[in-house]
């Protein structure tokens, strides 16, 4: 097994055991949750629909991976997603993938919306970068900055995926492992906004 496979398999277990948690904690607060994916792919969704019995809190992820895809499925603004300035890798197109996602699906209780760039042909300013928005139905976007989760209304979560010096230049390249991350923290999100929620 190479060293990339060893991490991949432990952060694909700590991923496994996180999603048991916001299980847990779904069902302990009789919420439901709905995802809406881009640079993730359904990869959160697999998760969630691994483990036996998730369809009572889970209601499933809408990917949107094109820019088109975003606009005629979700609705999300055509010219936001082509301006320069924000474009579909932004903090607006995750708040807006979890806004849309939860509109149109009325059972659902909270959404994230996951967005990103994972290479290796993005502009330098987005490579490796992915943006996560949290939505509970009483409207209030939420984020997590490195600090807890923070609830404001128009703000959203940054990650980093560049990695410098921290994983090896063979994980740096690997998409698997840059998604499974992304996707670590979008279920660790969701995990946190529930706990918080119930205090």
């Amino acid at each position: 097994m190479t060293n990339a496979s060893l991490k991949l398999e432990v952060l694909e277990e700590a991923i496994y055991s996180k999603v048991l948690e916001v299980i847990r904690l779904l069902r302990e607060s009789k919420r439901r949750i709905v995802l809406a994916e881009s640079c993730t792919g359904g990869l959160a969704a697999a998760w969630f629909t691994s483990v036996p019995g998730a369809s009572d809190v889970f209601c499933g992820s809408m990917v949107v991976y094109r820019n088109d895809s975003k606009s005629h499925w979700l609705g999300l603004d055509p010219r936001m997603l082509s301006d320069e300035k924000i474009g579909p890798v932004s903090p607006q197109a995750s708040e807006q993938l979890a806004r849309e996602v939860l509109s149109r699906t009325p059972e659902a209780h909270l959404a994230i919306g996951i967005t990103g760039h994972l290479g290796p042909n993005a502009p330098s300013e987005l490579n490796r970068k992915v943006f996560l928005a949290g939505l509970f139905r009483d409207g209030n976007l939420t984020s997590t900055m490195g600090a807890g989760p923070q609830t404001t209304t128009a703000h959203s979560c940054r990650l980093d995926l560049e990695l410098s010096g921290f994983y090896s230049p063979e994980l740096r390249e690997n998409r698997r492992f840059l998604q499974s991350l992304a996707v670590w923290e979008s279920i660790r999100l969701a995990s946190e906004l529930l706990v918080t929620s119930k205090n």
